[in-house]
């Protein structure tokens, strides 16, 4: 497997503008988009409620020493720095080890672990 292209790969990923997720008061737009001549209407409308993992901010702030460890590891790396915000990923844990809010639960799962999984998957190819 050629490297560059899962670099490439990320890359746009990474880029791809907020907006492209969530408009209009719809969210999943890009997946709505992408799909809607394949899957049904009733599922690509779906209405379920609830949040997934709602107690993530208590999951990650019961493992923040560990993820700590994991965030000093990739920050290691020269190629994850240049993809990653690793000082704003560090801020959104110490917010949530301050507190875990709405806000600070929603950017530890959006920022921080999405992170994290990116840098751990770049460092596994460099």
């Amino acid at each position: 497997m050629d490297p560059t292209i899962n670099l490439d790969l990320v890359n746009f990923l990474l880029r791809v503008p907020d907006h492209q997720f969530y408009r209009e008061g719809k969210g999943s737009l890009l997946y709505r988009r992408t799909f809607q001549r394949s899957i049904p209407e009733a599922v690509l409308e779906g209405r379920r409620k609830g949040l997934q993992s709602a107690d993530i901010g208590h999951r990650v702030l019961r493992e923040s020493d560990e993820i700590s460890i994991r965030l000093d590891a990739i920050a290691a790396s020269p190629a994850v720095r240049e993809f990653l915000d690793i000082p704003w990923m560090r801020t959104c844990l110490d917010e949530l080890r301050k507190g875990v809010e709405p806000e600070s639960s929603s950017r530890s799962s959006a920022i921080l672990l999405r992170g994290l999984g990116v840098g751990l998957f770049l460092r596994s190819l460099l």
